[in-house]
């Protein structure tokens, strides 16, 4: 995906022609930015991918143009038309905007998605999912401030390894850098700031009771074979398996948070 192009006529373009596949968590992030900017006076126009499949996916599974399309963005390239299939298997949940009364119900239609369609059979893990939506969604409702609301995103997939799935949660507020410094001054780097996050109770709210969400997450995310937690905010990111966490400090920065909880559907 080649990088969105402002002109001085406030036009932006997203070239996706060249992708072949992209995963949950950035068809989150690409739609929070394409929401954010529009929202902002932007006339957003996203090029559609060349390769067939991927394409197809984007308007049939993710339903990502049909998203999109709601918030006036614009499209060129091939676009589906008429209403989604109910019945494709791979979309628990399609990218959707919730709101802070639509957190437990959002959440219960992923569980009830992984349920209804046999991809999960353990509860244990069931649980996990809704704790593993829930609490990021929660804590972006409550903390970023996004003036576009929060997108979550929950998919199924194969690859050569095996079937997996992932749920994205996105917003475009002030990130968990500026959440935190409300009660951690001290903090200056959205790395830091992410780390710190993992933290049990740390939050930005003087509530012994909070800061348990990202913690869970952590735990999930080392609980099982070749699951991964990803947190991005500004530029930095947190990476954790049951191997253990790394820290990158990316190279470009965007305004907002990414939670992305990727597991193999055989456990």
């Amino acid at each position: 995906m080649e990088s969105q192009t402002e002109n001085a006529g406030g036009q932006v373009s997203i070239d996706l022609r060249g992708l072949k596949s992209i995963r949950p968590s950035a068809q989150a992030a690409l739609a929070i930015h394409a929401v954010a900017l529009a929202h902002a006076g932007h006339q957003v126009l996203v090029t559609l991918p060349t390769d067939s499949t991927c394409c197809e996916y984007l308007e049939k599974v993710s339903g990502l143009c049909w998203f999109l399309s709601n918030f006036d963005v614009c499209f060129a390239g091939r676009q589906r038309s008429g209403p989604f299939s109910s019945e494709i298997k791979d979309t628990i949940l399609r990218l959707t905007t919730v709101g802070i009364a639509d957190v437990v119900k959002v959440t219960e239609q992923v569980y009830e998605g992984f349920e209804r369609t046999g991809t999960i059979r353990s509860s244990v893990l069931l649980d996990e999912i809704f704790e593993g939506l829930w609490e990021p969604a929660d804590n972006a409702i409550e903390h970023a401030r996004s003036d576009v609301g929060v997108v979550c995103l929950a998919q199924t997939w194969r690859t050569n390894s095996g079937r997996f799935a992932e749920i994205a949660v996105a917003d475009a507020g002030i990130g968990i850098l500026r959440t935190l410094q409300r009660r951690y001054p001290g903090l200056s780097s959205h790395q830091d700031a992410v780390e710190r996050a993992l933290e049990e109770g740390v939050s930005g709210v003087d509530d012994n009771q909070r800061g348990l969400g990202l913690t869970k997450m952590h735990h999930v995310s080392m609980s099982g074979t070749h699951r991964r937690l990803t947190i991005v905010s500004g530029n930095g990111c947190v990476i954790a398996t049951p191997d253990g966490t790394r820290a990158i400090t990316l190279t470009k920065s965007w305004s907002g948070t990414l939670v992305s909880l990727l597991f193999p559907l055989s456990q």
